[in-house]
Order: C-alpha cells, then structure tokens, then sequence
C-alpha cells in the first residue's frame, strides 16, 4: 500500500488520484513547476521534467512516472504533497479564468477523489498495524482488487437480455425499469465488482452500489421515454450528499440527459457520472467493458469537466 520500511508499494489508484489532480489544480505551468520544485527539490530527475517545454498535463503525467519508477526514494515526498492537494477546495490560480466555475469544480473533483485514496491508505495501514483486540467500530470490506476479466465485454446472455428490453413493447415502465435494474447489476457483477444490490437506508433508496479503485459508488438507473432533467439529478444528489464523502455517483439513463442537465451536473461538488443509452450501446456490443467505462468517465469528469463525454470504444 505505502512506501518504505514496511515495504508496501503505493497502488494504482493512487497514482491515478495524483495524476488528476496535479492536472486540474494549477492554472499555469509555472504553478505546477513552483509545487514540483517545494516538494521535490531532493530529486534533480523529476523538477528537469517540471522545466520542460511539454503542456502542463504532459508534465503531470511524466512526474508521475517518475515518482512511480522511484518509489524508495520519492515515496515520503510523494504522500507528503499528495497529502496538500488532496481534499482541497480553494485554487487560487485558477479563478482569473474560471468563468463558469468548471475549471474550479473540475480541480475540485480530483482533490476529493484524491482524498478518498489517501483515507483508504491511512485506514489499510492502521489495519495492518492496530493490535489484535476487537475494534471499537466494524470497518469497511477492504477495496476491490478487480481482476482482468473486469474490463472484459459482457457476455452474449446480457447482450441479447438488453435487446430484448428495447423491443418487447408490452412491458409496463415499472416492469422495464426493474429489469433494467437487474441487468445492470449482472453487468457488475459479470466484471467482478460485486455489488450489492438495492439498498433501502431510512426510507431512501439506491438501485446499486459497488467499490472500485478504492472508491464507493452509488446508483440510480432510469429507462424512461423522456430525457432527465436537473431536477432527477437534484434528487440523485441530495442522496449522495447523505454518503461518506469521496462516494461516487453514478446515474444511468437510457434516454439520456438534456443539455441543461449535463451542463448543470459539470459544476456540481461531488462526483456525479452520467451514462446515456450509447454508452449502454457500448456495452451491449461488447465494445467497451464497463469497468474501463466507468474508469474513463470518472478520470474525463476530474479532469475536463465533461459530464458526459464521448467514450471511445476499445
């Protein structure tokens, strides 16, 4: 999990925590170059990258590489910054160009999910390193390692359930919505995230939820006619806010969102990530497997601000 004497290693999502965030948190590379130059100035190899001629995204991802091939030695340093950019809300550089607050709510996205690594870090080492007397409080279930498979397409079972779906016309909305709901959950669990099911907490409901890359996701899946509006994501959010921050949202969509909608959810607090009918086509295709969706969703909701961006199939 962590560097050094205990000989653990940071992991990926870790990585990928950091990354987003070295991306959106700074406006210029000056910015970028003056953080790198504070907390790496003991390594000659990482601050030269920082003065290079790349885009600043580039120099985010070459420093990581970096601090990643060298984890022995960067390993504090690394935490040590990450722990300064992680849970932040305010960026000072970034709000002369912030017009519409996407740039701010996409800096603001990564720190928090940024933060949510770290907790899972800092919980995972006072696990190992606690006595053996019984907890005061039952932790969590340890995040999901998803195994390859889990970026695999879906089988053709699902694929012919999903087509089945749109053309039988007799189905009542209420029966199509909770079959839509069953398939979904398949979909997860054929890709090893073992989710849970619908929950009921005091009166609220969530039609799923699962962990990936250290991260718990909540979820609400419509098949309706029409597309949603702001105010179905309003309510989905109001359920999230009720979560243990760093929870992601997931709303799924089969008629998509309208551009009020979209545009709205992009400047939101929390991570809220949308998927419309062609993403679902993606899938039933076996196209794109919906881990490597989801993970390319949320990394294009940090970075970019895009709520609903293109996902290319692999």
């Amino acid at each position: 999990m962590v560097q050094g004497a205990d000989g653990f290693e940071l992991p990926a999502a870790f990585w990928s925590a950091l990354r987003a965030s070295l991306s959106s948190a700074f406006w210029a590379k000056r910015d970028l170059r003056l953080f790198i130059e504070d907390h790496f100035h003991d390594l000659p190899a990482v601050v030269d990258i920082a003065h290079s001629d790349e885009r600043k995204v580039v120099i985010a991802e070459e420093v990581i590489k970096a601090l990643r091939t060298n984890q022995g030695e960067a390993g504090a340093a690394t935490l040590d910054a990450a722990r300064l950019l992680a849970g932040r809300t305010d960026f000072p550089s970034l709000v002369p160009h912030d017009l519409d607050g996407s740039l701010t709510h996409a800096a603001t996205a990564a720190s928090t999910g940024l933060q949510s690594v770290i907790d899972q870090l800092d919980q995972g080492t006072a696990t190992r390193r606690a006595p053996s007397a019984p907890p005061l409080v039952t932790a969590l279930p340890p995040p999901l390692v998803v195994p390859s498979v889990g970026s695999s397409p879906i089988r053709h079972e699902l694929r012919d359930r999903y087509r089945e779906l749109e053309a039988d016309e007799t189905l009542r909305r209420q029966d199509r919505g909770k079959q839509f709901e069953e398939w979904l959950h398949a979909v997860f669990e054929e890709a090893g995230l073992q989710p849970s099911g619908s929950i009921d907490v005091a009166g609220e409901q969530l039609d799923d939820a699962f962990v990936l890359d250290y991260n718990h996701w909540v979820v609400e899946a419509k098949w309706h006619t029409k597309r949603m509006e702001p105010r179905e994501l309003d309510v989905f959010d109001g359920k999230l806010s009720r979560r243990p921050p760093g929870t992601v949202g997931l709303f799924v969509s089969v008629s998509g969102f309208t551009e009020n909608a979209t545009e709205l959810n992009s400047r939101r607090g929390r991570t809220l990530v949308l998927m419309h009918g062609p993403d679902l086509e993606l899938l039933a295709s076996g196209r794109i497997g919906i881990v490597d969706m989801l993970r390319f969703k949320r990394r294009t909701l940090a970075e970019s601000g895009l709520a609903l961006a293109e996902v290319p199939p692999l």
